[in-house]
């Protein structure tokens, strides 16, 4: 898994990126849905791409597993504790079911579509790929 540096993270806030956009198809990620932040897996998966001789695939795959992390960690603790009260928490497993989903799309849509996104991180931020 990547793991970007505090100094990587403030370098990539400092410039002006766009998380959570794609190329320029104008592929964009949401923010966020409801309570979940999607921004900080975006900008891991952002430096993910900008990191000289990164694996595409494994920047892709780490980013769906960030994604999904943030739907779990938003949701989980509301739907055990539902249960825990006697409730039902079916309502909001299906909010969560929502998030997984989305989680899975935005993976695709990088798997299918982000290869000039990639390819042009790898091109502007390495001077290993010119």
């Amino acid at each position: 898994m990547f793991l970007p540096t505090a100094a990587t993270m403030n370098w990539l806030s400092n410039r002006g990126s766009g998380f959570c956009q794609g190329d320029p198809r104008n592929i964009v990620i949401p923010q966020r849905f409801g309570p979940v932040p999607f921004a900080p897996s975006c900008n891991v998966h952002d430096v993910c791409y900008g990191t000289c001789r990164s694996d595409k695939g494994a920047c892709d795959t780490q980013l769906r597993g960030l994604l999904r992390n943030a739907c779990m960690n938003a949701f989980a603790a509301e739907i055990e504790a539902i249960g825990r009260a006697g409730g039902d928490p079916r309502t909001l497993s299906a909010i969560l079911n929502r998030c997984l989903d989305m989680a899975d799309n935005f993976f695709g849509a990088v798997v299918s579509m982000g290869q000039d996104a990639y390819d042009n991180a790898q091109k502007g931020n390495c001077k290993c790929c010119e």
